[in-house]
């Protein structure tokens, strides 16, 4: 099966949000970000866990690089906007 590019890395992006979590926090995560249950929620409840998310584990004060810090990084992964969304390629700029 063939996946877009888009779609890794949204993946890599909830995988991101899975590693930094809690072990009581995965049902939550489950019950927004699986594929089946997401599908039931709206844009804005999207956006505003995600928001939550950041701001509960300090992303907005992880510094990756100059200016750039993980809250960034997880908002430029999980963009719904597919289109909008960070590249692969642009990951890794931004990584190494």
């Amino acid at each position: 099966m063939k996946c877009k590019e888009s779609s890794v890395v949204w993946g890599l992006g909830i995988l991101f949000m899975y590693l930094f979590c809690q072990p009581i926090e995965l049902k939550k995560l489950d019950s927004i970000f699986v594929f089946y249950n997401i599908k039931n929620k709206t844009e804005e409840q999207i956006k505003r866990h995600i928001s939550k998310f950041i701001l509960e584990h300090n992303f907005n004060r992880i510094l990756i690089k100059d200016n750039y810090y993980a809250s960034d990084l997880l908002q430029n992964m999980l963009d719904l906007d597919a289109s909008n969304r960070i590249t692969l390629q642009e990951l890794e700029e931004k990584l190494t």
